[in-house]
């Protein structure tokens, strides 16, 4: 499959879940919103419009994937895959927003109001938001994972939150028909994982500034691509290994040195091969660039700035 080929796929993919997920969203939303009014639920109308809000994040995941496919060009000459990887700052920050949300709203909950007879409705709606959003989030998480992108992993995190949110509900629904002493169970159980979503949104926003201010890859990735290109016959030493990551796509640049006999066509062959051996071996790498330079060069311009 051709890398144009590829960045297609990887769009499709994305395309569809996060569509799937603005579906969801809208449903999820406008039912709670209507269960909770009809039943006095206060806190299930606040859980839908939080649904509901969560769709400022499936459309920024929607327009940086849809820019961040694209190829390079005379003003991107890299590609716009960085798109992705802003929009994935964006969105751990809407991710810190709704972790202190569901902070404050364990302490400040709205007073359980449900009319008598309709809690069971209530608990079925809140069930029914927590199963979709929970499998929401194993599925675009996984996807994420599988294709390097980081604004899919952080709009997995808001599917999540918004679990999370519905997690509340039914256990106050259920702690006030069973065990009406129990109040403050919700509460300690909404800020133990608002803690891990807030966890989340850390990594996934350090993570993107890493990629953002061209920070090196895993020593891991590093020593990999190394050997990779080490394993050409004809390579005699690497140098000047540089490695930046664009949208979770690797661009390799790197100095192999040969024998200085060697022609040309020689040497662009030798380039190539080194290329063949990385894009094969390691792991979501989409360019290369080989400088072919003589043996020894490097160790004297080594010893020439050192005297």
């Amino acid at each position: 499959m051709s890398a144009g080929q590829q960045a297609q796929e990887r769009l499709e993919k994305a395309t569809e879940i996060t569509l799937a997920s603005i579906v969801a969203n809208v449903v999820l939303g406008v039912l709670k919103i209507v269960v909770g009014l009809y039943s006095g639920t206060r806190a299930l109308v606040a859980d839908g419009i939080h649904s509901l809000s969560d769709l400022v994040s499936d459309v920024i995941t929607l327009i940086t994937v849809r820019i961040g496919a694209r190829g390079a060009d005379e003003r991107m000459h890299y590609g716009y895959r960085r798109v992705e990887t802003v929009g994935a700052l964006f969105v751990s920050l809407l991710l810190v927003f709704a972790g202190g949300e569901l902070i404050v709203s364990a302490f400040h909950a709205p007073e359980q109001t449900t009319v008598e007879g309709l809690q069971f409705v209530v608990a079925m709606v809140a069930a029914l938001s927590v199963t979709t959003k929970e499998f929401l989030f194993q599925v675009t998480r996984r996807l994420g994972i599988k294709l390097s992108n980081q604004v899919l992993i952080a709009n997995a995190w808001h599917h999540r939150s918004d679990a999370v949110s519905s997690v509340a509900v039914l256990l106050s629904v259920i702690i006030h028909v069973i065990y009406p002493q129990l109040v403050f169970v919700d509460a300690i159980t909404t800020v133990l994982i608002a803690g891990l979503i807030l966890h989340a949104a850390w990594e996934i926003g350090a993570d993107a500034l890493k990629e953002l201010i061209d920070f090196s890859p895993s020593l891991e990735i590093v020593a990999l691509v190394e050997e990779m290109a080490e394993r050409v016959p004809e390579v005699t030493f690497i140098h000047n290994l540089r490695i930046r990551t664009m949208g979770g796509a690797l661009y390799v640049e790197l100095y192999a040195e040969t024998d200085p006999r060697f022609t040309i066509e020689k040497g662009h062959e030798i380039a190539e091969k080194i290329r063949q051996q990385i894009t094969q071996n390691v792991p979501n790498v989409i360019e290369v660039m080989v400088h072919i330079s003589p043996k020894g060069e490097y160790l004297r311009k080594t010893l020439d700035d050192d005297f």
